[in-house]
């Protein structure tokens, strides 16, 4: 299977477009961008993320109250995170530091079909609208 690297920065935006274009809200979309950084980094299963991707009401909305429960001193949750899960998880506790992130391209595929749903139409009424570079844009 042939692989591509990207910059985390790169990735992560790739990420959350494609978020974005499975419908999740911009909130949600940051959130799995960077956990779902941190899942590729550490070559966790590039399928969790595909799965993610398919359920609005999955990890990307669930997760975060679940962390955030586990965090709580008063909360008696333990819980074990696994995949995506501990993804979540380790950006919850801490944003560390991460090189060059490394996708199937068959994966990185999938992201850019999802981020396409976001991208405006090219037609005449997109234009008139505001869309797309105006002539002073492309000085």
């Amino acid at each position: 299977m042939s692989s591509s690297s990207k910059s985390a920065n790169e990735a992560n935006m790739l990420l959350q477009k494609a978020a974005r274009g499975a419908g999740f809200g911009v909130a949600q979309a940051r959130d799995f961008g960077t956990a779902a950084s941190l899942h590729l980094y550490a070559s966790r299963s590039e399928v969790d993320l595909i799965d993610a991707l398919k359920d609005p009401v999955g990890p990307i909305t669930t997760l975060p109250a679940v962390i955030d429960d586990l965090l709580d001193p008063t909360s008696d949750g333990c819980g074990v995170f696994t995949g995506l899960a501990l993804s979540y998880f380790q950006t919850a506790t801490a944003r560390p530091t991460i090189g060059r992130i490394m996708m199937s391209d068959g994966l990185n595929a999938h992201l850019n079909t999802l981020a396409a749903k976001t991208y405006v139409p090219a037609s005449d009424a997109s234009r008139l609208a505001g869309a797309g570079a105006g002539l002073t844009d492309n000085d």
